[in-house]
């Protein structure tokens, strides 16, 4: 069974934040949220050698303000799409993932970073 905790020092953008920006800009950051979580979890070693086909995630948005919820849900878009980038999940439809836990916590001004907790089930 394939469990794995980390912690990634990235705070992605929420969809309130993205709605003024152009495309391109929008494009840009995906990219480089996919590209920072695929780096952490090949740096970390954590990639299974088969992406799991089930699994139950918890991701938690550490920050100093509070988003609201489906904020917090967007956030992560880019970083589930990294997972599956990696090859740690199979794909990142309901049926590998289910519905995420999604979760919120209080972090210092300038100090937001991400959890992810991964279980494959």
């Amino acid at each position: 069974m394939y469990h794995a905790k980390l912690r990634i020092d990235l705070l992605p953008m929420t969809a309130n934040k993205m709605c003024g920006m152009g495309w391109r800009a929008r494009h840009k950051h995906a990219l480089e949220v996919k590209r920072i979580v695929h780096a952490e979890l090949l740096s970390l070693r954590v990639i299974p050698e088969k992406p799991i086909k089930k699994a139950k995630l918890k991701l938690t948005r550490c920050s100093s303000k509070r988003p609201d919820y489906d904020g917090t849900v967007s956030s992560f878009k880019w970083v589930i799409d990294g997972l599956v980038r990696a090859g740690v999940l199979y794909d990142d439809n309901i049926d590998v993932i289910g519905e995420p836990e999604y979760k919120w916590e209080s972090a210092g001004q300038h100090c937001g970073h991400i959890k992810i907790e991964i279980t494959e089930i």
